[in-house]
């Protein structure tokens, strides 16, 4: 049973990451066994992310998801908190590399908080722009993130 899934640096564009995740969700093949998926440094867009969040929102066995630097934006961070609101077994995901805001990273923060079972200990971001308002509100709430910068806005 494959368990770990390395396709970091080998440009796959947001076509390929449709056809993985077609893989992904059935469970006969790798959705049922898979611990550890890297597809950082690639070009999956943010289409390309919505596909991979919908195969992996019920996958109940990945530990750990890199999807640094492809390139992501608002649009695709709202399909990964929605994975993450379904999802019990992430324990860490890396977006670093990519441009979100503050709003939808508050979005994410709510579907990780409403997701009683989440076993996340570890997200890293990256830069994000928010005020330092912004920020006091995420530590007031118990909002802890590894490696996460704050532009002043």
């Amino acid at each position: 049973m494959l368990k770990v899934v390395d396709l970091a640096r080998n440009r796959i564009n947001m076509q390929a990451v449709i056809k993985l995740s077609t893989l992904l969700d059935r469970e006969q093949y790798l959705g049922r066994s898979l611990r550890v998926l890297d597809l950082s440094q690639n070009k999956l867009q943010n289409i390309g992310c919505e596909s991979l969040a919908l195969a992996l929102c019920h996958n109940e066995r990945l530990l750990y998801l890199d999807v640094s630097y492809n390139g992501l934006a608002d649009r695709a961070l709202y399909y990964l908190a929605e994975m993450l609101s379904h999802t019990s077994s992430l324990r860490y995901l890396a977006m670093i590399g990519n441009h979100f805001t503050s709003k939808v990273l508050f979005q994410l923060a709510k579907s990780i908080c409403s997701n009683v079972r989440s076993q996340l200990q570890i997200m890293k971001m990256g830069l994000v722009e928010c005020s330092e308002i912004e920020m006091t509100k995420f530590i007031q709430n118990g909002l802890v993130f590894s490696s996460l910068h704050y532009l002043h806005i």
